[in-house]
């Protein structure tokens, strides 16, 4: 969350290095990263016993958030330029190399449909890392508690600009 939108609406955040990433040791895999968003989810846990956990991600976190969605209760998902899996978005920039070769294939498609809550999906329409095609196909896949909306912009240029709008879309209700 990059914004003061999150924080004057009483928000907290957290923000980890993934394995492997800068800030951080080892290396990434697929079943790294997402025990480090499982241990981060944890941690918050831990903190703030009861309170709503949102979880957020860009690009690759995206796809760290949809599987941590997938196994632990949650509020909901903020993705931005999510995609939906790695197999797909590997053989559209590189169409001459064997998905066989990959090691992690980041299967978002086949995990949105076990996260709860409502999803909101936010991608640029001229983005040349994550086609934006990925975005409306995953809000497609997880139905109509996803809410898809393309904004101007690139891959990192989107970031934020839906935040007032997902802080409304996600805010607990206070009773």
């Amino acid at each position: 969350f990059s914004s003061g939108i999150w924080r004057d609406a009483g928000w907290g955040s957290l923000a980890i290095a993934y394995g492997g990433y800068p800030g951080s040791t080892g290396s990434p895999s697929e079943a790294g990263l997402i025990e480090d968003g499982m241990a981060a989810y944890r941690f918050v846990s831990h903190r703030a016993p009861g309170a709503p956990i949102l979880l957020h991600g860009h690009s690759m976190g995206a796809a760290v958030a949809v599987a941590v969605a997938a196994r632990a209760p949650h509020l909901g998902l903020y993705l931005e330029a999510p995609f939906v899996s790695l197999a797909r978005l590997v053989g559209e920039h590189f169409p001459l190399l064997p998905g066989l070769l990959l090691r992690d294939t980041w299967r978002s498609d086949r995990r949105i449909g076990d996260a709860a809550g409502r999803i909101l999906i936010v991608h640029g329409t001229d983005d040349p890392v994550i086609p934006v095609a990925h975005g409306r196909d995953l809000a497609a896949m997880a139905g109509p508690r996803a809410q898809f909306v393309a904004v101007p912009g690139d891959h990192v240029s989107l970031l934020g600009q839906r935040d007032a709008e997902a802080e409304a879309t996600f805010r607990p209700v206070r009773s």
